[in-house]
């Protein structure tokens, strides 16, 4: 019978074949704008805030659901509404923080970056990209870019509007700078500019800083 001295089962390869495989530890890639960078320390990645930062999320703010109305989200959404100052925003069901913070904006000499420009000019609100840079991948979202046009129609300058909604006294345009930079870039490859004819400025959507 099978299994005995006379006819023993026989088996074909090493049943412990997984034990004696080794592998280098998984790499622990970061995004950051759209950049990969392996084995970032956590420092490092901090150290580049996102677009859209604004509050710091508490664990009490996801179990109360606060991810649907997160404030910093719902202040872009309704500025992305504004082509140009003088034009209001459908408030919806924005929140009553978020509308607050749009209409003191809206109403402050802050807003005069909303302005048209004089000549012609082309307007890019919430409009998402994807470019490479340095051989980099680099995705992102412009909150607001002003594009000078010539009487062609030919990109000649643009002006990139960030909008934040960070609390207390802070210097934006530093905090930011390495977002800003990326977004220069991106829009230099996306226009056919020179990256001196790309201006980017993060803008306090508070008014009390």
């Amino acid at each position: 019978p099978a299994g005995t001295e006379a006819d023993p089962i026989r088996q074909v390869g090493d049943k412990e074949w997984f034990s004696k495989i080794t592998k280098d530890p998984p790499e622990n890639p970061k995004v950051i704008y759209g950049h990969r960078i392996d084995q970032a320390t956590r420092s490092e990645v901090e150290a580049i805030p996102s677009s859209h930062e604004g509050e710091a999320i508490s664990a009490e703010w996801i179990l109360e659901g606060g991810a649907a109305r997160y404030l910093g989200t719902e202040v872009h959404q309704m500025l992305a509404q504004v082509e140009w100052l003088g034009d209001l925003p459908d408030f919806g069901q924005s929140s009553t923080g978020a509308i607050s913070l749009v209409e003191a904006f809206l109403d402050s000499p802050r807003a005069d970056v909303l302005r048209k420009p004089d000549g012609l000019v082309l307007l890019w609100r919430e409009r998402a990209f994807d470019v490479e840079v340095d051989g980099l991948p680099l995705s992102g979202v412009f909150d607001r870019v002003h594009v000078l046009l010539d009487g062609a129609g030919t990109p000649t300058a643009a002006h990139i509007y960030d909008f934040k909604t960070d609390k207390g006294s802070v210097d934006l345009n530093e905090k930011y700078q390495d977002q800003l930079a990326a977004y220069t870039k991106a829009a230099a490859i996306l226009l056919g500019l020179d990256t001196g004819k790309v201006s980017a400025v993060a803008m306090g959507v508070r008014v009390a800083q």
